[in-house]
């Protein structure tokens, strides 16, 4: 085969993993993925397929090794790090999962999907005035992304009940009604909705 006339073929290694990983073979996909990782040991791509070959294998905690050796060697990944924290947020371990986008907002303050997934792991854990601390302050700097717009009225117009903070989300809002996204029009009639404009939410 392939892999006897040239046994660092990347290409030939990675094929055989996800073949065993189609046939639910997966201690012999890992064993594929581990031999890739030797000819290509900085790839957070394999790093990250032995974390899924692991998994679904029931070794959760392998999995998580996965991407932290991953991670010795490509410290700052946003592969490996969104991989980790979406890990341990599937573990329902949330304190761990923000951990990991903190880490990765620590080297990228930017990065919109460090930013995101920190929200959304404050969200889940009803910390909803870390969620809006953290849409206002990437607001400062980016005031005109729709995602941060119509994630942080949704959570002024659900969370909060004081005038101040429903006329901020009206505010925003009113920023979505030339998109032609439906879950962005559907913050805006809500928004409206909770003010008790009902004409204009309907």
């Amino acid at each position: 085969g392939v892999l006897e006339q040239d046994p660092e073929n990347r290409i030939a290694h990675d094929l055989l993993g996800i073949a065993h990983m189609a046939k639910e073979d997966y201690a012999a996909a890992e064993q594929s993925f581990n031999n890739q990782l030797k000819v290509n040991p900085e790839s957070s791509v394999v790093y990250t397929q032995i974390a899924a070959a692991r998994a679904r294998q029931g070794n959760s905690d392998g999995a998580v090794q996965a991407f932290k050796d991953g991670l010795d060697v490509l410290p700052n990944d946003q592969r490996l790090l969104s991989g980790l924290a979406g890990l341990h947020t599937g573990q329902g371990d949330l304190d761990k999962a923000a951990a990991v986008y903190e880490q990765g907002l620590a080297a990228e303050p930017d990065n919109d999907r460090y930013t995101l997934g920190l929200a959304g792991i404050r969200e889940r854990q009803q910390r909803y005035e870390d969620a809006s601390g953290i849409y206002e302050q990437v607001l400062e700097k980016k005031p005109d992304n729709l995602i941060y717009i119509n994630n942080l009225a949704a959570l002024l117009s659900d969370h909060r009940d004081d005038p101040p903070s429903l006329q901020r989300a009206r505010e925003l809002a009113l920023k979505l009604a030339d998109s032609d996204r439906p879950a962005l029009l559907d913050t805006l009639g809500w928004v409206h909705y909770r003010l008790g404009e009902y004409n204009e939410a309907a």
